[in-house]
């Protein structure tokens, strides 16, 4: 199955235009150091509630976990580090799909 296909693709895109202002919203939550970060992890918990087929943000593996999975296991080392935040609390599928 490719992502494009029924309501899944509607999604994929929308989640992959919404990939800059994640990207946006983590590095202007780390410049300004201001906890916890904006909407973009609660986007992120949000998806993974769409589809229940798989433990992903379309439910299988696709293009929008690809793109989104650097920058938020990057961001999830950096806050644990740093600042001692855990962007897991009170997202269970979020944490899901970053294990």
């Amino acid at each position: 199955m490719t992502v494009f296909e029924s309501s899944k693709g509607d999604v994929a895109k929308e989640a992959l235009r919404f990939f800059n202002l994640v990207v946006s919203d983590f590095n202007i939550t780390l410049l300004i150091m201001i906890l916890p970060p904006g909407p973009a992890f609660n986007y992120l918990e949000n998806a993974r509630n769409r589809f229940d087929d798989g433990p992903f943000l379309l439910g299988q593996f696709s293009s929008v976990d690809i793109a989104y999975i650097p920058f938020v296991e990057r961001f999830q080392i950096f806050l644990t580090d740093v600042f001692k935040y855990d962007i897991t609390v009170g997202k269970p599928k979020f944490a899901a799909w970053i294990e």
